[in-house]
Formats: structure tokens, C-alpha cells, sequence
């Protein structure tokens, strides 16, 4: 357990160092043990830094599919920090596919439910959430910012869960007759 765990955080260290190619290997290597033995909190962090990979890197369909499946483990396993942590990556999924209302209203979800206590992410990440709020509340003006957040933060951790799992749902195959 121990060494999935350092596996997490020697992830999160090369992603804030900017070594991507070195955390996507450490990452794969972390994902691999924790689902060998099922070890749910670990996988879910693992599955958040694939999502941030993603993100970091471009690949927004990866990203999406990875949260997905972090948000429902972490769900499943009432890892509320995990869950926290995953809304925070939605709202930087939806602001990255051009979903402004929505990465307001999940960052407010996820401030409203975190309270006074920090998420773990490193430096960038804050950073980087706070430009991409900054500009999806200049987007939508403030009468649409305030009308997000106050969405946001009325939800409840179950409804605001919900809501990420379906923004981040991989697309569905059309249907043809």
C-alpha cells in the first residue's frame, strides 16, 4: 500500500516539475499495481492524476474517461477527498471543452463542500484553476457567474457527484436505424 502511495505522489511531483512523460510512466506503473489488488483509494488518485495528465497534455477525451472512472470509485468507496479532488479536475475538464457555466458551478460545488480546508494539489494546479475561473466568469458575465455559483453551491456532495459524473461522461455511439 505504502508503495502505491509514494507511487501517487512521485506522479503529482513530475507533473508539477513538468516531466509529464516520467509521470505518465510512474502513473501507468501505479494504476497497474493498484487495480492487481484492488486498492480503491489509490487507484482513484491515480485515475485523477491520469485526468490531469490528460489535461495537461491535450488529450481531453483520456481526461474525461479517467475522471469518470476516479469519480465513481471514489463515490462508490465514500472517499470524500477524492470526490472533492475530482470536482475541482471536472471544472477544469468543462472550462477546457468550452463548458464555462458548468466549471463554475462544479468549482463552487466542490469550494462549498471542501470548506476551509486546502485540496492537495500542487501550485500549478491552484494557479491554473484560478485563471480558468477568472475567465469563465468573464465569459459569462457576472449575472451568469453569480447564477452558476449559487447553483454550485447549494448542491449537496451526492448531487454535485452526480452532476461531474455526467459532464464527464464519455460520449455515447449514436444510434442509427
Amino acid at each position: 500500500s505504502m508503495a502505491r502511495a509514494l507511487s501517487e505522489i512521485v506522479t503529482m511531483v513530475l507533473t508539477e516539475a513538468g516531466d509529464l512523460a516520467a509521470a505518465e510512466q510512474a502513473c501507468n506503473t501505479g494504476l497497474s499495481s493498484c487495480r492487481e489488488v484492488g486498492d480503491l483509494g489509490n487507484l482513484s488518485a491515480q485515475l485523477w492524476n491520469k485526468a490531469v495528465l490528460g489535461l495537461r497534455e491535450g488529450r481531453l477525451d483520456e481526461a474525461e474517461a479517467h475522471l469518470h472512472e476516479q469519480l465513481q470509485i471514489a463515490a462508490r468507496a465514500g472517499l470524500r477527498p477524492s470526490v472533492l479532488v475530482g470536482l475541482d479536475c471536472c471544472g477544469c475538464l468543462c472550462a477546457a471543452t468550452g463548458r464555462q457555466a458548468e466549471a463554475v458551478t462544479v468549482w463552487a460545488a466542490m469550494s462549498a463542500l471542501t470548506g476551509p480546508w486546502p485540496l492537495p494539489h500542487g501550485p500549478w494546479y491552484r494557479e491554473h484553476r484560478h485563471e480558468l475561473s477568472r475567465q469563465a466568469r468573464q465569459t459569462l458575465g457576472q449575472t451568469g457567474a453569480e447564477a452558476a455559483a449559487e447553483r454550485g453551491a447549494a448542491m449537496s456532495l451526492a448531487t454535485a457527484t452526480e452532476y461531474a459524473l455526467m459532464l464527464a461522461a464519455p460520449p455515447r455511439p449514436a444510434i442509427t436505424a
